[in-house]
């Protein structure tokens, strides 16, 4: 079967300007969203898939280098399977509700444990839901018992740790008094 080389340029030379708008306009919003990020992923492996059609084309038409075409989808394979793994990877990674990365829980408890009402962190739990909420369940032991209204304050204190220090907002906290984990208490 002969190659229409003139109305595979030309198809090409179309689908490149329709993908490179549609990447220059998802660009910018690719850093805030693991779902942008996918889709700018997708429209720039068409784009190099036009362009792709374009060289092959041109080649094709002016060398007979029929192979040129399964080349370069080959080359183009390697680079959406390449640039994809990141995407998949931190996906799995939220997907099994991992401690994200970033997040070292020594740090939290050492912060914590300094407000001077505080004995203990225990029971820390922290997953990420999406690529910017992070969650977090604690309980947290007080050196003395007190009214609820003092223990809201130990509360916003910690939040504002949280928040401030390592970009977790709306934690759940459990306060308590009088925990002693697994040994006998005093």
């Amino acid at each position: 079967m002969e190659i229409t080389t003139h109305l595979m340029i030309g198809v090409g030379v179309f689908g490149f300007i329709a993908d490179l708008v549609s990447v220059y306009l998802l660009h910018a919003e690719t850093h805030h969203s693991l779902n942008i990020r996918s889709a700018y992923l997708h429209l720039m492996g068409d784009t190099l898939s036009s362009v792709a059609v374009i060289i092959g084309g041109i080649i094709i038409y002016f060398y007979d280098f029929y192979l040129i075409d399964p080349l370069l989808s080959i080359i183009i394979a390697i680079f959406i399977l390449f640039q994809g793994y990141s995407i998949l990877k931190q996906s799995v990674l939220i997907l099994m509700e991992r401690v994200p990365v970033k997040i070292n829980i020594k740090e939290i408890k050492k912060k914590i444990e300094l407000i001077p009402q505080v004995n203990d962190l225990h029971h820390i739990h922290i997953w990420q839901i999406d690529e910017k909420r992070i969650l977090f369940e604690s309980h947290i032991t007080l050196n003395e018992d007190m009214k609820i209204s003092e223990a809201e304050n130990i509360s916003k204190q910690i939040e504002e740790i949280l928040e401030h220090d390592f970009h977790i907002y709306h934690p759940h906290l459990q306060l308590e008094f009088g925990y002693c984990g697994n040994q006998e208490c005093e």
